[in-house]
């Protein structure tokens, strides 16, 4: 079984929406919500998604390199 991605934003209401829309179809989501949440380190997030991705999508993920657009 692949190992757990998660990712912690801060969105709007309609942004998690999309979210959850666009990677519900691509993974597994195991968990969004609003906080307080059982995670610790991350509880300011508004919203915290826990998905699955195959290791190869993992893997090229190490490659990219990411920038912050305002």
């Amino acid at each position: 079984m692949p190992p757990h991605v998660f990712i912690a934003l801060r969105l709007s209401k309609w942004e998690k929406e999309i979210v959850e829309e666009v990677l519900g179809s691509l993974a597994e989501i195991d968990y969004l919500k609003d906080p307080p949440d059982p995670y610790r380190g991350i509880e300011v997030a508004e919203a915290v998604i826990a998905f699955r991705l195959p290791n190869e999508a993992i893997e090229k993920a190490r490659k990219l390199k990411f920038v912050q657009s305002p």
